[in-house]
């Protein structure tokens, strides 16, 4: 049985697939803390995306991975806890929202 992270993370990949993305798991032999999923879109590039469980946080060590691919101009999407979140990103990300108009926004450059 998978646990609610799992079964988040696998509705958001079905989801963005059949809206077009390419899906892509984050995974680094070398480095921890790599955020769980890559989408990308032909309207507007990759986006990263960080699952969590229903109230669930991102460990210290993925907040300084995040931070850093975040200051690199990767838009990543922290803490990702439930299935209408996640929908609306990819929304968003596919429709072009501008950020300022997103109720959930990607992590700013530090």
């Amino acid at each position: 049985m998978k646990g609610p992270e799992a079964r988040i993370e696998e509705i958001g990949n079905r989801y963005a697939k059949s809206r077009g993305c390419s899906v892509h798991k984050g995974k680094s032999p070398a480095q921890r803390g790599v955020p769980d999923r890559m989408y990308s879109h032909i309207n507007c590039g990759p986006f990263l995306v960080e699952y969590k469980a229903p109230g669930e946080k991102s460990t210290a060590q993925q907040i300084e991975v995040q931070d850093d691919m975040a200051r690199c101009g990767w838009r990543i999407y922290r803490d990702v806890d439930g299935v209408g979140m996640a929908k609306q990103i990819i929304d968003d990300e596919i429709n072009g929202v501008p950020i300022n108009q997103r109720q959930y926004k990607p992590l700013s450059p530090l």
